[in-house]
């Protein structure tokens, strides 16, 4: 039951206010916004559009070295053979 008060209450939110996502989009765009509150705006609006990268160590069993083969075929090779010549 408190799913469906939660998403009543979402949906209400959003009718009376708009989608946060485009009242921060309206923000980060406005030119008549000090740089800083759009900068922000601009910041938040990332986290939602593009995912965060993280460095990721990978290994083999018992934190040993892995190896790795990599094939370039068609177009890839024919494109680096050219840039060879």
């Amino acid at each position: 039951m408190a799913r469906i008060e939660t998403k009543d209450r979402l949906e209400a939110l959003f009718k009376r206010y708009g989608d946060p996502l485009e009242i921060m989009a309206e923000i980060a765009s406005d030119p008549t916004k000090d740089d800083s509150v759009r900068l922000n705006a601009a910041k938040e609006l990332a986290g939602y559009a593009h995912a965060k990268v993280k460095a990721l160590e990978i290994s083999g069993p018992d934190g040993a070295e892995l190896s790795m083969r990599v094939e370039l075929k068609g177009k890839i090779m024919d494109m680096l053979e050219k840039l060879q010549k």
